[in-house]
């Protein structure tokens, strides 16, 4: 190799990064934040089957009052469902979550509050860690030998209320497994509680070991249920859209609490607005691409980096069977 064929060698090893971030090259593995959301709002549905592709219909965040363009099921149609395990309030004191893969990448999506919020969460008031919190754990210990054989997985969570703590929670334990450490990505949680104080010391110290970017937390201005416990890092704050519904307002506007709370409200918001929102051709861009970090008083520290169905994996502390 002469001198000249050398130095363009050395060339394009130094432009080919900047080639790639100016024309918006991004690996096919990458999964957005937006996709995080769309399958935290799948995991509240009941009707996927195992195996096949995920159903997105618009009722689940009552979009179905939205107008086209916001959700698609186009967004989803190249994830699958790994497994689940759904339960009401009579069956692990609710506990209900879904396992979703695309290529390489798997989503664990741990359901929010849905058999009643006094019924799922009055006894974390009271104690130490919320009630499902123990099989959060053990589908999580059970998954890993599953997911240490998926060679070149990435692993997120993501979750809503919640299933935002789950998420949060199984993220801690996943991380007790060295192996698995390469392998995750991020947990992103939208108006998520918080972590209780009295929560398990070796969870809390791997989540602290954490990059901040690799623990993000959503929240609208309102939301009561996110000013509860440690998330660990700062949340970002959006303001609350008084109006998502384009066809029924008053109900929405009478309960601003409630609505600050809901799902559909983080598709008013960068980064989860839809194509058709960005391109102009459907309202929906309420937050003028604001967002601000809040809870500045929180984690201020920084000296740390029902049914079960087909395929799902049964978790009782009592009998916990091979994740299928």
């Amino acid at each position: 190799m002469n001198i000249k064929t050398f130095k363009a060698f050395l060339l394009i090893l130094f432009v080919s990064p900047f080639i790639n971030v100016a024309f918006g090259a991004q690996s096919e593995d990458t999964v957005s934040e937006r996709e995080l959301l769309l399958l935290a709002a799948v995991s509240y549905s009941n009707e996927q089957q195992v195996g096949s592709e995920v159903k997105f219909t618009s009722k689940m965040i009552r979009a179905y009052q939205l107008s086209d363009g916001i959700v698609s099921q186009d967004e989803v149609k190249d994830w699958s469902v790994l497994g689940f395990d759904v339960n009401d309030g009579s069956s692990k004191d609710g506990f209900s979550i879904y396992l979703f893969k695309k290529g390489k990448n798997i989503v664990i999506a741990p359901r929010g509050t849905d058999g009643g919020v006094l019924t799922e969460n009055w006894r974390y008031l009271m104690s130490a860690e919320h009630p499902q919190a123990k099989y959060m754990e053990y589908y999580i210990r059970q998954l890993v030998p599953v997911l240490a054989k998926e060679e070149g997985c990435r692993i997120y969570f993501c979750g809503h209320s919640l299933g935002g703590y789950l998420a949060l929670y199984g993220t801690g334990v996943l991380m007790q497994y060295p192996e698995m450490r390469k392998h995750f990505v991020k947990v992103v949680t939208f108006n998520g509680l918080g972590l209780g104080r009295g929560t398990n010391m070796s969870v809390l110290d791997e989540l602290y070991k954490l990059k901040k970017e690799q623990i993000v937390n959503y929240r609208i201005n309102g939301d009561a249920v996110s000013y509860i416990g440690d998330h660990i890092t700062l949340c970002i704050s959006l303001d609350l859209v008084k109006s998502p519904f384009t066809r029924n307002p008053h109900w929405w506007n009478m309960f601003p609490m409630a609505s600050a709370h809901a799902l559909v409200q983080f598709f008013f918001h960068e980064p989860f607005l839809s194509k058709s929102q960005l391109e102009g051709l459907c309202p929906g861009d309420n937050s003028d691409g604001k967002r601000r970090a809040a809870d500045e008083d929180r984690n201020k520290d920084d000296s740390y980096e029902g049914k079960s169905v087909v395929g799902a994996p049964d978790l009782t502390p009592e009998k916990v069977a091979v994740v299928g």
